[in-house]
C-alpha cells in the first residue's frame, strides 16, 4: 500500500515538474518574440474583449482560430491557413491547455508570415541554410524532430516550432504548445 501511494505521489510530482517546465521554455519563446497575443495567453472576458475589433474567427474541431478581421475569407467553406501564403499576418488557435478535457481556453499555437514578427530573432524573409538554421535552433536548446523538402520541425519539451523556408528565406513560423489528450476526447 506504501509503495502504492508513493507511487501515485511521484507520478503527480513528476506531472507538475513536465508542466512547469514547459511553462518556463513557453514564457522564454514569449520573452524572445513580438506577438501581439503570448503563446498560453489565458482568453479570459478582458483578452476577449481587446480581440473583438481586431479578429476573426474560424472554427475547427476543439480549436478556434483568430485571424486578421481584414482578410476576406468565407470561414465556411475554408480555412485561413490554407491562405497564410497570401497574406502578412500573425494568427492564434484558441483550445483547452493542458488537456483538451480543461475547460479555459488559451492560445496554443500561433502561425506568422508577418515579417515585423520575430520568435528567438528568426524573421520571415531572413535567409538561412538549412544547416545554419539547425546549428541555431540547437543553440537555442531545441531539436530537429523532422524536415521534409521546405519544413523544419523542431522540438524543446512539449514546446514545438516548425519553419518554413523556400529559396533559403524563411517564409512562414509555426509554433504551439503539445496538448495531452487523458479522456479520449474524439473531435
Amino acid at each position: 500500500m506504501k509503495k502504492a501511494i508513493i507511487c501515485l505521489l511521484l507520478i503527480f510530482l513528476l506531472t507538475g515538474c513536465v508542466k512547469q517546465r514547459t511553462e518556463n521554455i513557453v514564457e522564454d519563446l514569449n520573452e524572445n518574440s513580438n506577438f501581439e497575443y503570448d503563446l498560453l495567453t489565458e482568453i479570459t472576458g478582458d483578452v476577449r474583449t481587446s480581440m473583438e475589433d481586431k479578429f476573426s474567427s474560424c472554427p475547427g474541431f476543439g480549436v478556434y482560430t483568430l485571424f486578421d478581421e481584414s482578410i476576406d475569407i468565407d470561414v465556411q467553406q475554408d480555412h485561413i491557413h490554407n491562405h497564410l501564403d497570401e497574406y502578412e499576418t500573425t494568427t492564434y488557435d484558441v483550445t483547452a491547455y493542458p488537456d483538451y478535457s480543461d475547460g479555459r481556453e488559451y492560445i496554443t499555437s500561433i502561425w506568422t508570415t508577418d515579417p515585423e514578427i520575430h520568435i528567438y530573432d528568426l524573421y520571415v524573409g531572413d535567409s538561412y541554410t538549412e544547416e545554419e538554421l539547425k546549428e541555431y535552433m540547437t543553440s537555442l536548446g531545441f531539436s530537429l524532430t523532422n524536415n521534409s523538402e521546405n519544413i523544419f520541425m523542431y522540438n524543446k519539451e512539449r514546446l514545438n516550432m516548425s519553419i518554413f523556408i523556400e529559396n533559403n528565406a524563411i517564409t512562414k513560423m509555426y509554433v504551439r504548445v503539445d496538448i495531452t489528450n487523458r479522456w479520449d476526447i474524439q473531435y
